[in-house]
């Protein structure tokens, strides 16, 4: 068994995993979460404890514990005792009927973690990952479930979810992996495939849903662009790139479209509202062969 000093630092959403079998030797301490998003403080091993010396007693601030045995000084928190913790007070922790609203934006190969016991009502929710670049979202607590009230009818791809229920709205989840614990999510692998072929003054709409083009040939020009937008407004729909690859298209006038899968280039076009990850918007002086400074690029 090795005893070795550390420095415990972390914050809201963060997770501290320390190796099973050793003893530590507490010198530093800044770690601690929110009422709505927990620290939490863990073993590497299951259900193998750890044993944590402190000088003196802590008082922390919405931080969890598992499988940390204190064998010298005293712990206060306001987290959650997960379990196998030995010398650790918890104080006040959150009751299920608290609620907080927020807003969960996440880009390909982020991860988020929710501290159970909260209902959260999600007023804002952009979450589309790339194949390659899956997104998380799980509860911070084993098989703790944590609930979503969603606003409205929202759509998300690959997502890898674990231990979330919807209670109010829905999520369709297309390309996404239930990881177990969930409910209320519709996961759908259903890919409805076609080619999105445009010029100045057409309008194209496309539906609320998985699309994999097949073929993209946009060309118009800024003076009269090619419209493309989700069929409802402010609420986005997928474009998968992945028969196609990266793209260059020009003079598109796009509203709420989630590229994924590959890039767009969008060459003078316009960047309506609401459109997310995989687009380039960029200007360029066809008269001077000089390109310009992008005017808007999310990747």
């Amino acid at each position: 068994m090795a005893t070795q000093e550390i420095e415990l630092t972390g914050g809201a959403g963060d997770t501290v995993t320390l190796h099973d079998g050793d003893v530590y030797v507490l010198q530093v301490c800044d770690i601690s979460g929110v009422f709505a998003e927990h620290a939490l403080v863990r073993t590497d091993g299951g259900s193998a404890t750890i044993d944590l010396s402190i000088v003196g007693d802590l008082n922390l601030q919405y931080v969890d514990f598992e499988n940390i045995v204190v064998i010298n000084g005293q712990v206060v928190t306001s987290g959650i005792d997960v379990g196998g913790n030995t010398g650790i007070i918890f104080m006040s922790p959150p009751s299920i009927t608290s609620t907080r609203s927020m807003s969960i934006v996440l880009t390909p190969g982020m991860s988020k973690t929710l501290t159970p016991g909260v209902t959260y009502t999600v007023t804002t929710l952009d979450m589309f990952g790339w194949e390659a670049f899956p997104i998380e979202l799980s509860s911070t607590t084993g098989g703790a479930i944590l609930d979503l009230s969603i606003v409205g009818d929202r759509i998300c791809s690959h997502i890898s979810f674990q231990n979330i229920t919807v209670i109010n709205g829905t999520l369709t989840a297309y390309q996404s992996i239930d990881g177990g614990g969930n409910s209320g999510i519709t996961f759908s692998n259903v890919i409805s495939t076609g080619t999105l072929v445009s010029t100045g003054g057409d309008t194209t709409t496309i539906p609320i849903r998985y699309n994999r083009m097949t073929e993209i040939d946009v060309v118009a020009a800024l003076a009269t662009p090619a419209v493309i937008q989700s069929a409802t407004i402010g609420k986005p729909t997928i474009v998968d790139l992945s028969s196609v690859g990266n793209v260059t298209i020009t003079g598109a006038s796009l509203r709420d479209i989630r590229f994924i899968n590959g890039v767009v280039t969008n060459v003078n076009g316009i960047d309506g509202q609401g459109n997310g990850s995989g687009c380039i918007f960029v200007s360029y002086d066809y008269t001077s062969d000089i390109q310009s400074v992008p005017v808007f690029m999310t990747i």
